[in-house]
């Protein structure tokens, strides 16, 4: 009857209207982020409920494509997951007045530790995205698909690498070989891309 997959979608896109679609695709959104966030405040998480959980919300995903197709459909789909668990957060967090900071009787803080903290908010706000902008554009210009497919990989790749890279910039013990090889990879980078 059927002669492909999405001759079947825009039928059940068809045969269901939009506020069907978006309730079933909301109530398993909330159910299953209301199980993974119930597993994450208990402490002791069953791999049952967690998998359950992420599979509620995995089985939201077709209808929020069929909803709104599947850029937009993923991005409101990841945007309201965000919203669900953070209400999740707020609604049962414990919100006490803030203490206020002991000082220490030392007034003085070692001048190097100043600037190598200086020197780590500037290399991690500058220099750790343009490394991985580089690294992204690299790996995306190097996949044997079509431009609009690497400028996708490259959008949602990018910041996980530059996650990865601060992190590895502020928790490393050799802050300053660290900043080298970042930079150095960026030159090389550069000089890829532009040869």
């Amino acid at each position: 009857m059927f002669s492909n997959t999405a001759d079947k979608a825009l039928t059940l896109q068809d045969a269901m209207s939009t506020s069907l679609l978006s309730t079933i695709a909301c109530a398993l959104l909330v159910t299953g982020i209301f199980v993974v966030w119930s597993q994450w405040k208990k402490g002791q998480s069953s791999p049952l409920f967690l998998t359950l959980g992420w599979a509620l919300v995995g089985l939201a995903t077709p209808f929020w494509i069929l909803l709104a197709g599947p850029e937009f459909g993923i991005t409101i789909e990841l945007i309201l997951i965000a919203i669900i668990a953070w209400t999740f957060i707020f609604k049962n967090s414990d919100i006490k007045p803030l203490k206020p900071l002991t000082r220490s009787n030392s007034a003085t803080i070692n001048k190097n530790s100043k600037i190598k903290v200086s020197t780590q908010v500037i290399l991690v706000t500058f220099l750790c995205p343009l490394a991985s902008l580089l690294l992204t554009m690299l790996s995306g210009n190097l996949l044997p698909v079509a431009l609009p497919s690497q400028l996708v990989f490259e959008a949602l790749a990018f910041p996980f690498v530059w996650g990865l890279l601060a992190i590895w910039m502020c928790y490393t013990n050799r802050f300053w070989q660290t900043s080298a090889v970042i930079a150095s990879l960026s030159v090389i980078f550069v000089a890829y891309l532009l040869w």
